[in-house]
């Protein structure tokens, strides 16, 4: 079974090993949709830097992450499509 995509987990091998392995299950990748934002916990004025990181971590780094490890074989194919929601 391959791994849960977790949201703070924005780890670039992470998502490389997931994405190989839900090909490996289930065939080929035609269509990736990315649900954001994340947002803090927190009111804006009471949200620390770290928190802030996490945040635009998860809602930029973590598509990049995802989708990258798809792309080659959907180049190679000539189709696929990517989506963001948010």
């Amino acid at each position: 079974m391959w791994p849960c995509a977790r949201p703070m987990s924005v780890d670039f091998d992470r998502c490389k090993q997931m994405i190989a392995s839900i090909e490996a299950d289930l065939g080929r990748i035609d269509v990736i949709v990315n649900r954001m934002p994340a947002l803090p916990a927190t009111r804006p004025c009471a949200t620390e830097q770290s928190q802030w990181r996490d945040v635009v971590s998860i809602n930029l780094e973590s598509v990049f992450k995802l989708v990258r490890p798809a792309l080659n074989g959907i180049l190679e194919r000539g189709y696929g499509q990517t989506g963001q929601i948010g």
